[in-house]
C-alpha cells in the first residue's frame, strides 16, 4: 500500500529513493535522443529529426557498506562516435566529489573532468555526449545537498506520484548548476519516473 505524504516527508521520501536497494552490479543499455525543440499547444516538441546514441553502462558499489561506486559508459552507435566513453566513480564520503573522465577514442587517452576538491566553489561545465544532460546529472545525489518539499501530488501515466521540489543548499548552490530540482517520485515503488531542474544564469 503506498503511504501517504502525511505520514512520510519530502527528505524521506528522496531518502527511500536514492537508497533503494538496487543491486551491487549493474548493466543497462540506453538511448540518449538530442534535439532541438520549442513549444506546441503548451509542450516541448522536438522542431528537427531527433538524433539519437546508443550507450551500454556498466557499475559497481563497494566499500564496507557498498556506499562508493564506479561505473563506465560507452556509446556504441552511431558508429562515428563509438568508443566514446565515460568513468566515474562516486563516494559514500560526503566531503569528496564525484570524479568524472570522458575518454575521446579519436584522441586515444581519458581527460579528467572533475577535481573532487570539496574547496573549488565552481560547477562542473560540460555535457554528457553532447546531449541535454550535463556532468552534474550523472552525480549520485545526495540528501545532505538538498532542501526538500513536497510541491504536490499528482498522476504521471497512471502512476500516483509525489512531486519533490529539491533546492541546493547555500553550500551546494556554489557548486550546481540548478537553482531547483522536480522529482517525480512513484508513491509505490520509491523510483524516479521524471525529472527537471531549472538552470542558474
Amino acid at each position: 500500500m503506498a503511504q501517504q505524504a502525511s505520514a512520510l516527508g519530502a527528505k524521506d521520501i528522496m531518502d527511500k529513493v536514492i537508497n533503494r536497494y538496487d543491486g551491487t552490479t549493474k548493466v543497462r543499455h540506453q538511448e540518449i535522443s538530442t534535439c532541438k525543440y520549442g513549444v506546441k499547444n503548451r509542450r516541448l516538441v522536438c522542431n528537427e529529426t531527433p538524433r539519437v546514441k546508443a550507450a551500454q553502462t556498466f557499475g559497481k558499489d563497494f566499500g564496507a557498506q557498498e556506499e562508493d561506486s564506479k561505473s563506465l559508459t560507452i556509446i556504441v552507435a552511431p558508429a562515428a562516435e563509438r568508443g566514446i566513453g565515460m568513468l566515474q566513480f562516486d563516494y559514500g564520503d560526503v566531503t569528496r566529489e564525484s570524479d568524472q573522465w570522458i575518454y575521446l577514442s579519436a584522441v586515444g587517452k581519458p581527460k579528467r573532468v572533475a577535481s573532487g576538491k570539496q574547496d573549488e566553489d565552481e560547477p562542473k561545465k560540460g555535457s554528457l555526449f553532447g546531449s541535454e544532460f550535463s556532468l552534474e546529472d550523472m552525480e549520485k545525489l545526495r540528501l545532505s545537498d538538498y532542501h526538500f518539499e513536497i510541491s504536490q501530488e499528482v498522476s504521471y501515466k497512471k502512476r500516483d506520484c509525489w512531486v519533490v521540489k529539491m533546492t541546493p543548499t547555500a553550500i551546494h548552490t556554489k557548486k550546481s548548476n540548478y537553482s531547483k530540482l522536480l522529482i517525480w517520485v512513484n508513491k509505490e515503488l520509491s523510483h524516479i519516473h521524471n525529472d527537471t531542474g531549472r538552470r542558474t544564469t
